[in-house]
């Protein structure tokens, strides 16, 4: 299973369960919101190689990778917004268990 397909898995598991202990939330959610922001640095490197691209279009073999490269940016992009999407509706949902005064230390 890919590390994309665990996290979500993962956010699918606390959203179902009742209460959840608030370190564990906050865990996965910081886990679940570095992921995106890493897609996004991952899509503004394809942008940029885009963006490079497009001068030279008329050169063999370049319209090919750059349809190459717009194809891995929009998969990236989908599933960044898909994960954050998930990533805000189980903040949103989730009940966060109340702490017990041998919790909090």
């Amino acid at each position: 299973m890919n590390a994309a397909a665990d996290l979500h898995r993962r956010l699918d598991a606390i959203a179902a369960r009742r209460r959840v202990d608030q370190h564990e939330l906050e865990d996965l959610l910081t886990e679940g919101y570095g992921v995106a922001l890493a897609g996004e640095a991952q899509s503004g490197r394809l942008q940029r190689r885009l963006a490079e691209l497009v001068e030279k279009l008329d050169e063999p073999g370049v319209a090919q990778e750059a349809r190459r490269l717009a194809l891995q940016r929009r998969t990236v992009d989908q599933g960044v917004a898909d994960l954050r999407e998930k990533l805000a509706r189980v903040r949103a949902s989730v009940m966060v268990a109340p702490r017990t005064a041998s919790s909090s230390s």
